[in-house]
């Protein structure tokens, strides 16, 4: 089974790889990311300042050469929690793990 890797989680290990670089231990053997994560660290990438873009382009890069990318897609309705369409609360799309 692998684990499917938060974009927070990713940024807070991208912050603190700049300081201590054997930090890229903490990367689970078989990480799973989601194309979503992807977008939203490439956007990191294009919000950041020149002093930061280098090192958070090539965690980016590095990151989708040795991650399995998972894609998503909406196939079926997403459960609403109650609220009425196209409402639908952030939590109810999360994932943890891939098996």
């Amino acid at each position: 089974m692998g684990v499917l890797i938060d974009t927070s989680w990713l940024i807070d290990v991208e912050r603190r790889l700049v300081q201590d670089p054997r930090l890229a231990a903490e990367l689970p053997d078989e990480p799973f990311v989601s194309s979503i994560t992807i977008a939203e660290l490439r956007m990191g990438v294009e919000l950041s300042d020149a002093a930061h873009r280098r090192n958070r382009e090539a965690f980016v890069e590095v990151l989708v050469r040795e991650a399995t990318i998972v894609a998503f897609a909406l196939t079926r309705p997403l459960h609403t929690g109650g609220l009425p369409p196209p409402y639908v609360r952030p939590d109810s799309v999360s994932a943890n793990a891939i098996s």
